[in-house]
């Protein structure tokens, strides 16, 4: 899944990357832990620039983000 948000304290957009397709739909939904507090799964997230450094694009706070679209 690809996600287009705005990074607000750096202020660029970015694209986020759920998922590298190394996963099948079977491996994604199961789960690698579970207790009392609910399951836990482990899946890569990847953030790319849309212009400008590739090397620096990580965001400082999920706050930040904003402007949330589904393109992918």
């Amino acid at each position: 899944m690809k996600i287009k948000c705005h990074d607000k304290y750096n202020d660029q957009d970015l694209i986020i990357i759920i998922g590298d397709g190394e996963y099948t739909d079977y491996e994604i939904n199961r789960p690698s832990y579970s207790s009392s507090d609910g399951l836990g799964y482990k899946i890569v997230i990847v953030f790319q620039n849309q212009v400008g450094d590739k090397d620096n694009c990580n965001p400082k706070r999920w706050s930040d983000l904003e402007g949330f679209e589904i393109i992918g």
